[in-house]
């Protein structure tokens, strides 16, 4: 099949005759027949049908519960790169389970088109989902002009909410359960390097706004980096473990001490460290 066929019943319209020649080597009085006296279509149904379909829902939004004011990234799959025509009316938009709305942003040329869910009031919902798709004003469509299809009935990739663990509500503080040091007991000396884990009830994560830590440039993660202050007067810096449970902050040692340790950390939006 090709992008643009598109037909409720296959028929032959014609039949180039070329070198064809009947048993007894006689030709055709007509090198294209167009009157076909029997057609495809009178015995079977074949239906060409290459408008391009969403096969999935996904999210690039990390798992977890966001609240009022919080972004989240949706990602609609389609089964061929998909082009989108904005105009200046009602964007084209992903109705949500809970009554909000994601807006389309961007990915117009690829199978992955972006969507944007702007969290409101009122909109607390246990397993975030999507239940349609509305192209308002905007129009989706493959390289050959066909429509994409607006069904979610059938999801190869699976749903927005097979495929993602998000909830809407106030999200829950994560709380420290221990502060570790992942080296034995004893006196360290100058130079010596201690790693501190701190241990936390759920997932954290260290972000700048939705911007990972590790994606950030040098001079800004010097700026944001978290960090212990103890009760020397040094300091231990966040070296790894977003997304985890562990937070790991390695410290060179100044001095000996007893590791009483006050916490100072970013905290997001959305409820996560």
């Amino acid at each position: 099949m090709e992008a643009d066929d598109y037909v409720d019943g296959l028929d032959v319209s014609s039949v180039l005759v070329g070198s064809l020649r009947s048993i007894n080597g006689i030709d055709f009085s007509e090198m294209v027949i167009d009157s076909i006296g029997s057609n495809l279509s009178d015995y079977d149904q074949i239906i060409l049908d290459a408008s391009p379909k969403i096969i999935g829902l996904d999210s690039t939004s990390s798992p977890g519960v966001y609240g009022m004011g919080s972004k989240i990234n949706l990602v609609m799959m389609s089964d061929q790169p998909i082009f989108v025509e904005e105009t200046d009316g009602y964007p084209a938009i992903l109705a949500l389970n809970n009554g909000g709305e994601a807006v389309y942003k961007d990915g117009s040329g690829s199978n992955q088109l972006l969507f944007e869910y702007l969290v409101g009031q009122s909109e607390d919902v246990v397993g975030l989902d999507v239940l349609a798709f509305a192209e308002n004003d905007f129009i989706f469509k493959n390289e050959a002009g066909l429509i994409l299809s607006d069904s979610l009935s059938s999801l190869s990739q699976g749903s927005f909410e097979d495929n993602t663990d998000i909830s809407i509500g106030e999200p829950e503080v994560p709380s420290i359960i221990d502060i570790v040091v992942n080296q034995a007991d004893g006196t360290y000396i100058l130079g010596d390097r201690l790693n501190i884990d701190l241990i936390f009830n759920d997932a954290v994560w260290v972000k700048d706004g939705s911007i990972d830590f590790d994606a950030l440039d040098q001079s800004t993660q010097d700026a944001l980096r978290p960090y212990l202050s103890l009760n020397t007067g040094g300091v231990a810096h966040y070296e790894g473990g977003s997304g985890t449970t562990h937070c790991a902050l390695p410290m060179i040692l100044r001095l000996a001490m007893y590791l009483m340790i006050s916490m100072l950390f970013l905290w997001q939006k959305t409820g996560r460290i």
